[in-house]
């Protein structure tokens, strides 16, 4: 390769590389969210959650919060 033609090579490839790179996130971001689909949650208020428990219904709760947030509120589930 003479010298000349080096610098708009490097100039190039530099492009490439770079714009491959800020890129693949978006593409791999669309990818993931067209394989998903939503789940349907339903949503209950205390009042609901306080009746089901004491029929012994079956109950599943998830916890979203962070062990940080978790562990710096009063605020649980007994």
């Amino acid at each position: 390769m003479k010298l000349k033609t080096l610098p708009a090579f490097l100039l190039c490839a530099v492009a490439l590389l770079g714009g491959a790179i800020v890129f693949a996130p978006i593409e791999r971001r669309a990818a993931a969210q067209e394989g998903t689909q939503s789940a349907e949650v339903q949503r209950i208020t205390v009042d609901e959650l306080k009746a089901m428990l004491a029929e012994n219904k079956p109950v599943t709760i998830i916890d979203v919060r962070s062990p940080l947030t978790y562990d710096a509120t009063d605020t649980k589930i007994k």
